[in-house]
């Protein structure tokens, strides 16, 4: 047994320390949810930016600076993204203030909304990460769909700024895209180049990621005690697992089920489908973004295990179950998004 099997005995307890600061912090009127996505969105732009600025003087210090953050394979290319450790780390977490600027600028109209909206698309574009590509076009897609739902009454449709900003913002986002691909498509390359693989039947990354589900399947499957409740940690094997699903089943066998019941799908239910005194409708919207793009991101990385991304993700998941069973202290000076 290594020293990081170890730890990840420890990560449960971990894991629900963060679960329950979020819960009380919300439970005792300390902050609230509405509020808590606001500074969290701000915290993530400002490792957008800080990248950014990296990226643009790269040559200058850069390159010295990321070395402190970012795995010596990834620094040629560029493919950093902040503070995090690895490009899909930011391009799952960029998801959170990407809806949440993304709808204070249809709300609001100010442009520095849509300049901050520009620095996280741009940094995670730079991360190059497929898996975070494809999550951060489908959270684009939700907040356009479902804006007007989220809205004041009838704001949408009334307001002409609203109504105009609603309606050019997909247009702007293709021309862009057009216009960013046509310029710069030689500098993301990987990313270029694995979409087009993905489409064509899949990418070498892709199709190992496949095989490790099926490794998982047959280790799981050839005994009844491990199906149930798995390997553990396992990691002196030296087997990885970069799929969050796979993984957990892996470890956890079948109380991973439970795990993801509890940290994704009893979420997105509630934020779906249920209201709440201590949660805006835009704030049900930017949760449901965030805790949607689990799905898709799950399937390339072990997303919620990275460094740094438990912390806002387990805070979040306590508060929102601080919103819904426990009657939370509500600042109605901070509620609105």
């Amino acid at each position: 047994m290594q020293l990081s099997d170890l730890f990840e005995l420890f990560r449960p307890v971990f894991y629900l320390a963060l679960f329950m600061l979020g819960y009380n912090m919300i439970r005792l009127g300390l902050l609230n949810v509405n509020k808590a996505i606001s500074l969290f969105s701000f915290f993530i732009l400002l490792t957008a930016i800080f990248s950014l600025i990296n990226i643009i003087f790269f040559e200058q210090f850069g390159r010295l600076v990321m070395s402190f953050y970012v795995k010596d394979t990834l620094l040629p290319s560029r493919r950093f993204t902040g503070t995090f450790q690895n490009p899909y780390d930011f391009a799952f977490i960029g998801v959170l203030p990407l809806a949440y600027y993304l709808f204070r600028f249809l709300s609001k109209g100010s442009f520095k909304y849509i300049i901050a909206v520009g620095v996280i698309l741009t940094t995670a574009l730079f991360g190059q990460s497929k898996a975070g590509f494809i999550t951060m076009l489908i959270v684009l897609t939700q907040v356009l769909l479902f804006y007007p739902l989220c809205a004041h009454p009838n704001k949408t449709l009334s307001n002409k700024s609203v109504l105009i900003r609603f309606l050019s913002l997909p247009f702007i986002f293709i021309m862009v895209a057009i216009y960013v691909y046509i310029e710069f498509g030689d500098k993301f390359s990987y990313l270029v180049n694995g979409i087009i693989a993905l489409s064509s039947g899949g990418d070498r990354s892709s199709n190992i990621r496949l095989e490790q589900i099926f490794l998982a399947y047959d280790m799981l499957s050839s005994d009844i005690v491990n199906l149930i409740f798995g390997f553990g940690s396992y990691k002196h094997s030296g087997l990885m697992f970069e799929s969050l699903y796979p993984l957990y089943f892996f470890r956890y066998g079948m109380f991973a089920i439970l795990f993801f019941a509890f940290w994704i799908i009893l979420p997105l239910i509630l934020v779906t489908f249920f209201k709440s005194k201590a949660l805006s409708n835009p704030s049900r919207l930017i949760l449901f973004t965030f805790f949607f793009a689990v799905l898709p991101s799950g399937m390339g990385n072990n997303i919620i295990d990275q460094n740094r991304i438990p912390f806002i993700y387990f805070f979040l998941i306590g508060s929102v179950y601080c919103a819904y069973f426990n009657k939370c202290n509500l600042n109605e000076k901070n509620s609105a998004i």
